[in-house]
C-alpha cells in the first residue's frame, strides 16, 4: 500500500509546479490502486496546503486514475470513490459518512409569510426538500419552519421570497341584466341589429357558442369599449323591456375567486337511516343570481378572466328540490378598463296567476265557477356585463396625451 501512495506522491509532485500557485488551480494527476482514502487526502492536504478533518468510519480502499484535473474534482472524486461525503466550512475540508454529514448540516429556519397562502407555499417548499429535510407549518403566524442543509435553505428562502409578494388587485364592476324576448325574438336578441342600430364606434369581435346560419348568435362573448356599453343598452331599451337583476361592485385580488351572489336559500330535509338509528339533516339550494369571477393580471395591464354567471329559480315539492337554471362557464382576455358581454343565456319561464271574486272566489266546492287561473309565459335573456379595472400596483402606467 505504502508503494502505491508513495507512487501518488510522485505523480502529484510532477503534477504541481510551486506551492505558490493556486491550490484550486494547480493540475492534478494520480494513479493508484487499493489505496486507503486518508492516505490519498493527506497526501493532497500535504501539498496544496489543504485542511482536512475526518470523521468516525471513514476508511475505505479506492483504486483511481486522473489525468490534470482541478484540487476540488480530485477531492470529490476521491471522496465518492469512498463511498464518503463532503463539504466545506471555512476553509476546513470535512469528510463524514454520507449519514453524518447530512446530519452535521441540517439547520432550522423559520419564514413568516405576509401575502402568500400557507398551504400552497408549503406544498411548494416540500417539493425543495432534501433526503434530512422536514417541514412544520403554524396557522397562527402564518409560519413555516424548515430543517434542511443550508444550500436548500437558501433555494427555499429564494422561493418564498418570490411568491410571497403583494397581490395585486382589480375592481369588478358587473352588471346582470334580463331581456324579455318578445315574438320577434324566438330565437334571441339579434345583437348585429342592436349594434347597427346603437351606431358603436367599433364592432364587436363576437365568437360564438354555437353556430347559427341566420346571424343570430345565441351564446357568443365580445369585449366593449367603455363609450359603447353605454350606446348599447339604450340602443337594447329601445326594442325591449331591460330589467337589471344585480350591479354590484368587488374589489378583488389576482388569482382569487370572488362570488356574488344575490337571492335565497331553500331548506330541505335529509333523512338518513342506519342500523341503530334514523337521523334528519337540513340541505339547501342556493337560487337568484349569482357570478364567480377569478382574474388574472397580465403584465401589459390585461385580465384573464374565468367567468360564471348564473341565474336560477326553484322550489321544493313533496319535499324534494327542484332547480331551474341558466349558467354558462368561460374564459376570456379583457383589456383593463374594457366590458366583458356574454349574452345568449336564455330561460323559459312560467308564471301561474288566479284571479277571482272577492269572498265567492273562496267558496267550498263552488269557488272555482268564480275563479280563474292563468299561466303566463315569459321567454328572456341574460346579459352580463363585466368590467375590470386594475388598482393599485396592479394598474398599468398611465397614458402619455397625444398632441
Amino acid at each position: 500500500m505504502h508503494r502505491w501512495v508513495m507512487g501518488a506522491l510522485v505523480c502529484l509532485a510532477l503534477s504541481t509546479t510551486t506551492r505558490a500557485q493556486s491550490a484550486d488551480h494547480a493540475p492534478i494527476s494520480l494513479d493508484v490502486r487499493d489505496a486507503d482514502v486518508r492516505d490519498l487526502l493527506d497526501a493532497l492536504a500535504s501539498n496544496h496546503n489543504l485542511n482536512v478533518v475526518y470523521g468516525p468510519d471513514t476508511h475505505a480502499k479506492i483504486s483511481i486514475h486522473l489525468e490534470s484535473v482541478s484540487l476540488p474534482v480530485a477531492v470529490d472524486a476521491i471522496v465518492r470513490a469512498g463511498g464518503l461525503s463532503s463539504f466545506r466550512r471555512e476553509g476546513i475540508l470535512y469528510v463524514l459518512r454520507a449519514t453524518d454529514e447530512a446530519a452535521t448540516r441540517v439547520e432550522a429556519r423559520s419564514f413568516e409569510l405576509e401575502f402568500a397562502d400557507l398551504t400552497q407555499t408549503r406544498e411548494l417548499v416540500s417539493g425543495l426538500l432534501g433526503p434530512s429535510g422536514k417541514l412544520s407549518s403554524y396557522a397562527y403566524g402564518r409560519t413555516l419552519v424548515v430543517w434542511d442543509e443550508p444550500q436548500r435553505l437558501e433555494q427555499i428562502a429564494t422561493l418564498i421570497a418570490n411568491t410571497d409578494q403583494r397581490p395585486r388587485q382589480v375592481m369588478i364592476e358587473a352588471r346582470i341584466l334580463e331581456v324579455t324576448l318578445n315574438d320577434n325574438m324566438a330565437l334571441g336578441i339579434n345583437w348585429t341589429e342592436v349594434l347597427n342600430e346603437g351606431k358603436l364606434s367599433t364592432r364587436l369581435s363576437q365568437e360564438a357558442f354555437a353556430s347559427n346560419p341566420t346571424g343570430v348568435r345565441p351564446g357568443f362573448f365580445a369585449t366593449l369599449r367603455h363609450g359603447d356599453l353605454r350606446a348599447l343598452l339604450e340602443a337594447l331599451e329601445t326594442r325591449t323591456r331591460v330589467r337589471a337583476l344585480a350591479n354590484p361592485k368587488v374589489l378583488g385580488l389576482d388569482n382569487r375567486t370572488a362570488e356574488i351572489i344575490i337571492g335565497g336559500r331553500l331548506g330541505y330535509f335529509v333523512t338518513t337511516s342506519t342500523a341503530s338509528a334514523t337521523l334528519q339533516s337540513v340541505q339547501f339550494i342556493e337560487v337568484g343570481t349569482q357570478l364567480k369571477l377569478t382574474p388574472h393580471i397580465a403584465a401589459d395591464g390585461s385580465v384573464l378572466m374565468d367567468v360564471h354567471p348564473e341565474v336560477s329559480d326553484g322550489e321544493i315539492v313533496n319535499g324534494l328540490p327542484r332547480e331551474n337554471t341558466t349558467e354558462a362557464t368561460t374564459t376570456v382576455l379583457v383589456p383593463a378598463g374594457e366590458t366583458l358581454f356574454l349574452g345568449g343565456l336564455i330561460r323559459d319561464k312560467t308564471t301561474r296567476t288566479r284571479t277571482a271574486v272577492p269572498f265567492l272566489g273562496r267558496l267550498p266546492l263552488l269557488g272555482w265557477l268564480f275563479s280563474r287561473t292563468a299561466d303566463t309565459h315569459e321567454k328572456t335573456e341574460i346579459v352580463v356585463l363585466v368590467t375590470p379595472l386594475l388598482t393599485g400596483a396592479g394598474a398599468p402606467p398611465p397614458e402619455t396625451p397625444g398632441p
